[in-house]
C-alpha cells in the first residue's frame, strides 16, 4: 500500500487548485491506501485523456485551418489567427469562469479594432459590389 501523501506529491496535485487531478479527487474520496495497480490504471487513464484530447484537438484545428485557406485563400484566412486571443478571452470568461479585466477587455477592443482598420479596404469593396448588385437588380 502507498499512502495518499506520497501519491499527492508523486502526481503533483495541488488541494487548493481550481481543478485537481483525477487522482488526487480520487485519493481525497478514499480514507485507505492506494495499491500500486490502482496508481497506475489512474496515471494511464491521465494520460490517455491528454492524448486523446491533444490529437482530436490538434487534427480537428488543422482540418478546420487548411478547410478556410482552401476557401478564402491564405492571406484573408490569416486574418482569423488574429482572432485567436479573442476567441480565448470569450472562451474562459463563459467556461471556465474567468472574470474579464479591464486590460483584457481593452486587448479584446484593440484586436478587433486593428482587425477592422486592416479589413477596411475589403469591407469597403464588399460593400460596394453589394449596394451595385442590389442597384442592378432593382432596375436602377
Amino acid at each position: 500500500m502507498i499512502s495518499r501523501t506520497t501519491i499527492a506529491l508523486a502526481c503533483g496535485s495541488n488541494r487548493w487548485g481550481k481543478y485537481p487531478r483525477t487522482a488526487s479527487v480520487a485519493l481525497a474520496r478514499s480514507q485507505r491506501g492506494v495499491t500500486l495497480i490502482e496508481l497506475m490504471i489512474g496515471i494511464a487513464i491521465g494520460l490517455l485523456t491528454i492524448a486523446a484530447m491533444s490529437v482530436f484537438a490538434s487534427v480537428g484545428a488543422f482540418l478546420l485551418y487548411t478547410g478556410v485557406i482552401r476557401e478564402l485563400g491564405l492571406i484573408r484566412s490569416n486574418v482569423f489567427t488574429n482572432l485567436i486571443p479573442v476567441f480565448t478571452v470569450f472562451l474562459a470568461f463563459f467556461i471556465l469562469g474567468e472574470r474579464l479585466s479591464l486590460r483584457g477587455a481593452a486587448g479584446v477592443t484593440l484586436t478587433v479594432l486593428g482587425l477592422l482598420i486592416s479589413q477596411s479596404h475589403d469591407l469597403r469593396q464588399l460593400r460596394r459590389k453589394r449596394l451595385s448588385k442590389n442597384l442592378s437588380q432593382s432596375g436602377m
